[in-house]
């Protein structure tokens, strides 16, 4: 609500089973901007409206943090607890779980087998680092070969603490709050040696035009950033998975 206006399309929270009132001040900087952001009929607020962007400075994100704070504060609050994971080193010491902290000592020589060991993995062909605020995605120093000429896909999604998280973007992006957006340049892109093309709110693709390339994106919040990369491949019409973070 913006004072006494009830302003009806903002229900951004219908996956979780609770209610939310956000009241802003009528009166307030913020309730002015608000202001602004509606259309004649006052159903919503609309970061992309043309009188925001003609007199605020930098409306959009407010808006958007408008928007999305009863979802931010209610991701906050579900969040799990952390767990004790007794099972964790399983296989570097396998053994009978029954004796884990009962303080009872193993007789030598009572050791079950090892496991057979795994066959070594394929070195990813992509590097992803995650400075605060940001990622950076380069080519890995363990891959064999250069990935000049290749096309890649990057997928991007705040982490949840349970569920998909790229499906819960997709519910954001369906009810007009997505929580991040790459095409409304929520987050900036700097992509050197290689030429980005922005394919949807959280996907770009990219193709590598030189050995030591490097992908900025910056913007982000504190929350954890889910990360799908995978190579397109146009003349077999198919596109490999390589990596996930």
């Amino acid at each position: 609500m913006r004072g006494p206006l009830r302003i009806p399309r903002m229900d951004h929270i219908e996956r979780q089973q609770a209610r939310a009132l956000v009241l802003v001040d009528d009166k307030s900087p913020l309730g002015h901007m608000l202001r602004d952001a509606e259309a004649p009929a006052h159903e919503s607020w609309d970061p992309h409206a043309q009188r925001l962007k003609d007199r605020w400075i930098g409306g959009y994100q407010r808006v958007q943090d408008v928007r999305r704070a009863a979802v931010h504060l209610l991701n906050r609050l579900v969040e799990r607890p952390a767990e004790r994971q007794l099972d964790a080193l399983a296989d570097l010491f396998p053994g009978d779980p029954s004796h884990l902290g009962k303080g009872q000592s193993r007789k030598r020589g009572s050791r079950t087998g090892s496991p057979p060991p795994l066959p070594p993995t394929r070195p990813a062909a992509l590097q992803v680092d995650a400075p605060t605020g940001q990622l950076v995605v380069r080519h890995s120093p363990q891959a064999a070969t250069a990935l000049v000429g290749q096309t890649w896909e990057l997928r991007l999604a705040y982490d949840t603490s349970r569920g998909n998280p790229f499906n819960a973007f997709a519910r954001g992006v369906a009810q007009g709050a997505p929580d991040f957006s790459l095409l409304d340049g929520d987050i900036q892109l700097v992509g050197e040696g290689c030429v980005v093309e922005k394919a949807s709110h959280n996907s770009i693709h990219f193709e590598v035009k030189e050995v030591e390339f490097r992908l900025t994106l910056s913007g982000f919040d504190r929350r954890d950033v889910k990360v799908e990369l995978r190579e397109l491949r146009a003349e077999a019409g198919v596109a490999r998975e390589d990596d996930a973070a």
